[in-house]
């Protein structure tokens, strides 16, 4: 779920052909006190990690999130479990998806082909009788780096024609509305630069388009941080993470004009902390206030805060002591309000 990102320095890949862009779309800007709509990922099935969170925020996050089963291709078609461990959760459902299975594999081309439509349908089947028939799903997210099975860096075409044979046999089946997420790593990534739009696989199977973004950089004077750094530094280092998470190449404000153009939702799948010693700006208050900032200028659909308790980037939680300062922050900026508006102007509702 995570991605390396932010990598400075590297020479720009030429795109032939490039995909054309629509004109752009007028997008509804959210009045300054509305409500952000936030979700949540704390772990496979934690219904009561889920339950936690809620309470210290203060308020029910809109969103649930988890991943789906990635190892086999007979535990894809029918996670069950995780159907039992989110029903009547009273939140959307975000679920990410495989391509390939990563204890099974397989491979973009037979996917394209529709060698795993069976799998697909049936998950469609499980989700549908489970209650989840208005689930989010991301298939192959973070395509654009080099470290998931079924990046698209090698055969994008393929990657297309496999991500549109996904969305076409899970609508098919009867009483679906599936959300679709579209769904790369934001900035041009190691080791190429290479721009996610090579995959893009027509609006018509595209829902909503999504960037998960996480506060590390290799920028210079960014990250890592030095342990000696003073206060100043400090945050001159994680402000310049920042406004390049913002505004560099392929970052969040040129996924939000993309959304504009194609006249789609953005979102935020995933977003988090990562400690100094894994080359993130650790306890950060600029990352949490520019993420809530740039979801009230764009009208971000919801955003999901990635609360894992440790992962390949270490450890992510807010709801703890682990970052005490942007802890508050992302209370008072996510937490109940009385104004009870979402940025995104309708309420997202249950799954079911």
């Amino acid at each position: 779920m995570i991605a390396i990102i932010c990598v400075a320095g590297a020479a720009a890949l030429l795109v032939a052909d490039p995909p054309a862009l629509p004109p752009a779309a007028a997008v509804a800007r959210p009045t300054s006190n509305a409500r952000i709509p936030i979700g949540v990922y704390i772990g496979p099935g934690d219904r009561d990690g889920f339950e936690r969170f809620a309470g210290w925020l203060g308020r029910r996050p809109v969103v649930a999130s988890d991943g789906l089963e990635e190892l086999r291709w007979r535990a894809i078609a029918n996670p069950w479990w995780l159907v039992d461990a989110w029903r009547n959760v009273g939140a959307r459902i975000a679920y990410s998806l495989v391509m390939i299975p990563r204890e099974q594999g397989g491979t973009l081309q037979e996917g394209a082909s529709g060698a795993y439509d069976g799998y697909f349908r049936e998950l469609g089947e499980r989700l549908v009788a489970g209650g989840q028939a208005r689930a989010v799903l991301r298939p192959g997210w973070e395509f654009s780096g080099d470290w998931q099975p079924w990046s698209a860096r090698s055969d994008p075409d393929a990657w297309k024609a496999y991500y549109r044979r996904i969305v076409t046999t899970m609508r098919s089946v009867p009483g679906a509305h599936f959300t679709f997420v579209w769904n790369p790593a934001l900035g041009p990534v190691d080791p190429d630069n290479w721009p996610a739009e090579r995959a893009w696989p027509g609006a018509d199977v595209v829902d909503a388009i999504g960037v998960d973004v996480y506060d590390i950089c290799f920028l210079p004077d960014t990250y890592p941080i030095p342990d000696h750094a003073v206060a100043a530094d400090i945050v001159a280092r994680q402000t310049r993470c920042w406004n390049h998470l913002l505004t560099g190449d392929h970052g969040l404000e040129w996924y939000g004009d993309l959304a504009a153009r194609y006249d789609r939702p953005l979102v935020i799948p995933e977003f988090g902390l990562v400690p100094r010693a894994r080359a993130g700006g650790g306890d950060n208050p600029i990352f949490i206030q520019g993420m809530a900032d740039f979801a009230r200028a764009h009208a971000v659909e919801w955003m999901v805060y990635f609360n894992k308790q440790q992962s390949e980037l270490g450890r992510h939680r807010i709801d703890d002591d682990t970052y005490p300062q942007s802890s508050v922050l992302f209370r008072s900026l996510f937490g109940s309000s009385p104004a009870g508006a979402e940025v995104g102007g309708t309420t997202i509702g249950p799954s079911g």
